[in-house]
């Protein structure tokens, strides 16, 4: 699972974020290059969650970069999957798990690790060789919608329990009013991963991809009410049928 942030808000990312402790907070964020990524959609290494085009994936993790950074220091390691491949053989870990990433992540040194923000003019933290104003850091760059591929079986658990398929990017103010209208309460609400959560308030954009975007990965909803919500699948959009809804 991912390293979620232990203040107001999380911000998790297709790839991963290691907290690593301090006075004050220090996050290492794992990076697929272009490469990789293509290797790791081939292989079935990542799953529907990921999106389909290497930039729509730098601009969550530029986004996310921001959100951290927030919070602590914050640095970019570049993964090579061969080798997250051998660690996995060697811990008896699953390859295709964001957890196996992490756990490797865990295991390199900070010389590895590139910090961010980049200065402008300096090479793009991305490894793309150009400045970074003119990369991922350039106006408007994260501000771009990601195409939503990958829709989430949730099992919601507390006094009316539920099943939902909603997009995996369902923003939290909409997953809050399909719950409420099946599951009753209502009023102000939150979610809570580990130690922090997101709330009305906070932050309203967040989506679910932000909690929870792996099967087994759960989640506490509160509105009024305390429910556990579980991510049971993720599955490939299907253009015909992504609308949430109870089944």
């Amino acid at each position: 699972m991912e390293e979620l942030l232990s203040a107001a808000r999380t911000a998790a990312t297709p790839s991963g974020k290691r907290a690593l402790g301090g006075e004050r907070s220090r996050y290492r964020m794992a990076y697929l290059p272009a490469r990789e990524y293509a290797k790791g959609l081939a292989e079935g290494l990542l799953d529907a969650t990921f999106p389909l085009d290497h930039e729509d994936y730098r601009r969550e993790l530029e986004s996310s970069l921001r959100d951290s950074a927030e919070l602590g220091r914050v640095s970019v390691v570049a993964i090579d999957l061969a080798e997250v491949d051998a660690f996995a053989k060697r811990t008896g870990r699953d390859p295709r798990r964001r957890s196996t990433r992490l756990a490797y992540l865990s295991t390199l040194p900070d010389r590895d690790a590139i910090s961010w923000p980049p200065e402008r003019n300096t090479p793009c933290w991305c490894t793309s060789q150009r400045k970074y104003k003119k990369c991922c850091g350039r106006p408007g760059f994260r501000d771009q919608p990601v195409p939503d591929r990958g829709r989430a079986i949730l099992r919601v658990d507390g006094p009316q329990p539920l099943r939902v398929q909603v997009p995996s990017r369902i923003r939290l103010d909409r997953l809050h009013a399909m719950i409420d209208a099946n599951a009753g309460a209502g009023g102000h609400y939150s979610f809570s991963v580990q130690d922090g959560g997101i709330d009305a308030d906070q932050a309203p954009d967040a989506t679910l991809s932000q909690l929870a975007n792996e099967p087994g990965q759960s989640f506490g909803y509160h509105n009024g009410r305390d429910h556990r919500v579980t991510v049971e699948e993720i599955v490939p959009v299907d253009p015909a049928d992504n609308q949430p809804r109870v089944i």
